[in-house]
């Protein structure tokens, strides 16, 4: 079916515009956009009056659980989900069960993706074997297998010699080094109370240095300190080749409005301090942060409703990120609405070399509308995911997905998936 939405305020950073338009969806692309469009009989009119028109949001952090950990999300439910928050391309990190660390098992995820998913998924591949950290993967081929980036996200590769090894590889290839940033042999003492700062920061340092000892490319995952965030505006300002992404989570909320010891709060990094989360946000004003990214991590119930020193870490982020990003960001006052949809949508797919993000004439249809007005409580037992582990839970926020299309398909519309996997 083809669409045409009427009226709503288009914003696309990469074609430069910003305007009161309607948008032409023809067989599953962009082909217009111009204001006061005619209408005709081949088209099913969705009015956009009053509202946001943007590309599908582009989350390069995200933990589908599959392979192994289907019992917290799967790619039926991770992928409703991300449509119910406007996520037309996901990005699946590699600490699954088994560890996606070969071709084997990202063209077996591929084959999947291609059956079960209801939007776009890439796949980052681990850069050591079973994240051990103790002998690399073979890069090249995992790239030639899909793969769009390396990381031994949920652990940190801490033999330098491998890191400087997955720069060069991933400078061949093009693609880049994501890092999380944690000295985990350290951090695994602190059980029952939140990490340090300098857990993160000691190792932004690190990687910083050894990214540009080879003149590589490093993207550093969900920086949370005030101090990996100077490390990385001095680094750029020297030309280190460096981004880095922000979740929610830590712009949206600070340790001293949440019980750091609730396992529903327990997140790798910490919820940091107040002083931690405004110097991310100054940094977000900055464009020293590049990209929002969720870190979306769902979790059972059982895993979360533990002692805080037995609860997994992690957040379900997807159903959650465009709310708090408008609100604490662009209704606070920090950031433009172009500015959000840029961080969000644009540059994330730029950073990973993804035909995404984008509205151009041409493009695929990746789509979404949001009711900037709508205010609303969130509720976790309306997710789509399996993890409702959300700290979240009765917070008022405004901005709202209402519709969601995938290469020109309407998928998602008010609250409700317009179809379902076969």
């Amino acid at each position: 079916m083809n669409y045409l939405i009427k009226g709503g305020r288009v914003i696309c950073p990469k074609s430069g515009v910003d305007q009161i338009a309607d948008v032409l969806i023809k067989d599953g692309l962009i082909a217009s956009i111009a204001a006061n469009m005619g209408v005709s009989e081949d088209v099913s009119i969705i009015e956009a009056d009053g509202k946001l028109v943007m590309p599908g949001i582009v989350d390069i952090h995200t933990h589908l659980r599959t392979p192994g950990f289907e019992f917290k999300e799967d790619l039926k439910t991770g992928t409703e989900s991300a449509l119910a928050g406007g996520i037309t391309t996901a990005v699946c990190m590699p600490n699954t069960n088994p560890v996606l660390d070969n071709p084997e098992m990202l063209l077996q995820l591929k084959e999947k993706i291609e059956k079960e998913a209801l939007v776009h998924v890439e796949i980052i591949s681990a850069i050591t074997k079973g994240l051990k950290g103790e002998t690399l993967a073979d890069l090249e081929a995992n790239a030639a297998a899909g793969a769009v980036g390396f990381s031994d996200d949920g652990r940190t590769t801490m033999n330098d010699d491998y890191m400087v090894e997955a720069f060069k590889i991933a400078n061949k290839l093009g693609v880049p080094v994501l890092t999380h940033c944690e000295d985990h042999e350290k951090s695994e003492l602190y059980k029952d109370r939140p990490a340090p700062p300098e857990l993160e920061y000691v190792i932004v340092k690190r990687d910083i240095e050894l990214c540009e000892s080879v003149g590589g490319r490093l993207h550093i995952c969900h920086i949370s300190t005030k101090e990996g965030v100077e490390y990385v505006r001095v680094a750029k300002a020297r030309g280190v080749r460096l981004t880095c992404e922000a979740a929610p989570h830590h712009f949206s909320i600070s340790e001293e409005e949440i019980d750091s010891r609730d396992p529903y709060t327990k997140v790798n990094p910490p919820i940091r301090p107040q002083v931690h989360r405004e110097a991310l946000i100054q940094a977000i004003k900055e464009g020293v942060v590049d990209v929002i990214a969720t870190d979306h991590a769902p979790h059972d119930t059982a895993s979360k409703e533990k002692t805080y020193a037995e609860a997994a870490f992690g957040i379900t982020g997807f159903e959650t990120s465009f709310a708090l990003t408008y609100t604490h960001l662009v209704k606070a006052g920090h950031i433009s609405l172009g500015k959000m949809v840029e961080m969000m949508a644009t540059r994330p797919a730029e950073l990973l070399k993804l035909k995404a993000g984008t509205l151009e004439i041409g493009a695929v249809a990746d789509v979404i509308i949001a009711d900037l007005d709508a205010t609303y409580t969130i509720d976790p037992s309306t997710f789509y995911s399996k993890g409702k582990n959300t700290p979240f839970a009765g917070k008022k926020v405004s901005g709202k997905v209402t519709h969601t299309f995938v290469k020109g398909d309407l998928k998602y519309k008010e609250g409700a998936l317009c179809q379902s996997i076969n």
